[in-house]
């Protein structure tokens, strides 16, 4: 407003030309502290590069930001995927598409990993290499961080199992009915792993003996059992 009055001024001849240059500096800089104010604020406003949720916040408030320092930790909403550090006498039986269980603490069971990527380079501390396996999609409820285990199969084992089932508790033993002669005979087992509703026989069973498998507690030893279709 004053430069606009020096003008009128200057121009009926009522101030100096010193005093309306001046007039005409002040507002120059007073523009470019407009520009370098409006360029500033433009550094008040942090955009995402992707999508997801916060996990951990790394900055307050008042907090001076500086180039190369992280202000907020984000969790992706893609493949949920488990992270684990192979040793290194393992890594030659890992290869990328392989499936492995997987267990994570409070999912309530296991489930099937795929290996997705491996470290090209160990870590010589440690002397382990980082491998990534891609969970199914039913585990992106779960929260990130959580401990779990991974089974990396060593080799190939032939193992006697039976439906889960087949196997019922008789005070403290566990047994089986065993079909012999089309009568049932009781046989005490000991139980392995169980898995994909199938149990693992340790001892009491030999191979190609056949079990009954469902409504093992009405059976009673020597009933007759007939095969069903």
């Amino acid at each position: 407003r004053d430069f606009a009055r020096q003008g009128e001024l200057l121009g009926g001849r009522a101030t100096t030309r010193q005093d309306y240059e001046s007039a005409e500096t002040r507002v120059k800089v007073a523009e470019g502290v407009v520009a370098e104010t409006a360029a500033m604020l433009g550094y008040t406003r942090i955009t995402a590069p992707i999508e997801g949720r916060v996990t951990r916040k790394l900055a307050g408030e008042g907090d001076l930001a500086v180039p190369g320092k992280p202000l907020l930790e984000i969790e992706t909403r893609g493949v949920p995927r488990f992270e684990v550090d192979l040793p290194e006498t393992l890594v030659e039986l890992v290869k990328l598409g392989d499936r492995m269980a997987v267990e994570v603490s409070g999912s309530g069971g296991e489930m099937e990993g795929t290996v997705m990527e491996m470290a090209p380079a160990g870590d010589a501390g440690s002397r382990t290499f980082r491998m990534k396996l891609a969970l199914p999609e039913g585990a992106a409820a779960m929260r990130s961080g959580r401990f779990g285990r991974v089974a990396v199969p060593v080799g190939k084992v032939k193992r006697l199992v039976v439906p889960e089932t087949a196997v019922v508790k008789r005070g403290q033993m566990e047994v089986v009915m065993v079909v012999r002669e089309g009568r049932a005979v009781l046989r005490l087992v000991t139980k392995g792993r169980v898995k994909g509703g199938r149990v693992e026989v340790l001892s009491g069973l030999e191979a190609g003996e056949r079990v009954v498998a469902t409504g093992v507690e009405r059976v009673k030893e020597g009933q007759p059992v007939t095969k069903k279709p």
